[in-house]
């Protein structure tokens, strides 16, 4: 959640499995037991891939338990799992979904939602609230970014739930990324276990390509 930039202040303390076909990749610990330095406050680790185009993402997992302690309106902290279709690695250009604990600005409310975001080439960025929902790491969602019929919009979809993007400015990405963000003093998350693919221009699945994990 919020514009892709590798940035941040925190610590998010989880494991991330993240399944591939039928091979596990796991990058431990997943954002990483990561103190960052920088002065703007967001903090990452994924598994990314790259090597080919791309026409979407999809992905599975459990509503594992996050937390960002002392999330509020003056505070906006949060934790989240979710998946990015970027543009390019370099770029913060992306169509994003997922799950976020804390502070949520759609409904300006603290609590465990699930999300979709995208940052357009002109740089503007925005959010959708698809729900509160009740964490349960019994519970797995299902979630989807593919593209609209419309050039450069893209569909996003949490558990069958449709929110479709305005023109963000591209219409494929090079860069699929799978794991978690948090922004807060503090943040903490239990391990959640996310199964991935990226989608091919005829909607078909695939594996993710050439893998790197992003720390």
């Amino acid at each position: 959640m919020m514009q892709r930039i590798r940035r941040g202040i925190g610590v998010l303390t989880a494991v991330l499995t993240v399944v591939l076909g039928g091979m596990t990749v796991t990058a431990e610990p997943a954002a990483a037991a990561v103190t960052c330095s920088t002065t703007s406050g967001h903090c990452y680790s994924a598994l990314r891939g790259t090597g080919t185009t791309f026409y979407g993402q999809y992905g599975t997992w459990g509503r594992a338990a996050m937390n960002a302690p002392g999330a509020n309106s003056s505070n906006k902290y949060f934790i989240d799992s979710e998946i990015w279709a970027s543009l390019t690695p370099s770029t913060s250009y992306a169509v994003e979904t997922g799950l976020t604990q804390g502070y949520f600005a759609v409904p300006g409310a603290v609590g465990y939602y699930a999300f979709g975001a995208y940052t357009k080439t002109s740089g503007a960025y925005a959010e959708h609230n698809f729900g509160l929902v009740t964490q349960s790491a019994s519970v797995t969602d299902e979630y989807q970014i593919s593209r609209n019929a419309t050039s450069n919009k893209w569909n996003v979809y949490f558990d069958g739930k449709l929110w479709t993007t305005p023109d963000v400015g591209f219409w494929s990405v090079g860069c699929l990324d799978t794991g978690g963000e948090v922004f807060a003093s503090k943040g903490a998350a239990s391990k959640f276990t996310m199964y991935v693919k990226g989608i091919t221009s005829s909607g078909g699945k695939v594996n993710l390509g050439t893998q790197t994990t992003i720390r």
